[in-house]
């Protein structure tokens, strides 16, 4: 059996030896990146993001050539990933970030090597909308909120 890519440690390259076997390792990243878990660290990371553009250039069907007419993502999908992006915007400087900086951002980074539709950014940027209002109501009502171990402390020993 053909080893389907070779690593030269001294040019620090990894080299295919044909073209099924990039498209192979596209698509295993591709799905763990999109699959049914979302992974904070996948979602956005820049380095995949690259890795991914540079692999689907093997693909004859880039994920990019679909019809523009039709969403390739589902509403809940997109939702999900809206909410990821407003959970951990603040690890890679979304919240930053210009409205024009987060679209690049979700469509070079996130959405690699797909690219998402204006009415899919809508979507995501509705959910992100939504999780942050959601934060700023609880941090409302948890105003007067205050934790204090101490007192957390005497009700485990008294429940004892």
């Amino acid at each position: 059996m053909q080893k389907p890519f070779e690593y030269d440690p001294e040019e620090n390259v990894l080299r295919f030896k044909d073209k099924s076997s990039a498209i192979l390792l596209a698509s295993m990243l591709t799905k763990g990146k999109f699959g049914d878990y979302l992974d904070d660290h996948l979602i956005t990371n820049k380095v995949l993001a690259g890795l991914l553009k540079e692999l689907s250039k093997a693909d004859n069907h880039p994920p990019n050539n679909r019809d523009q007419s039709s969403p390739g993502f589902s509403k809940d999908f997109l939702f999900a990933l809206g909410g990821n992006i407003a959970r951990n915007g603040h690890y890679h400087g979304f919240w930053q970030m210009t409205r024009e900086q987060q679209i690049d951002f979700i469509q070079e980074v996130v959405a690699a090597p797909h690219t998402f539709l204006p009415q899919e950014l809508e979507v995501i940027f509705d959910a992100i909308d939504s999780d942050v209002h959601f934060a700023r109501e609880l941090a409302k009502d948890a105003q007067g909120f205050s934790f204090d171990p101490r007192i957390e402390a005497s009700a485990r020993k008294s429940d004892s």
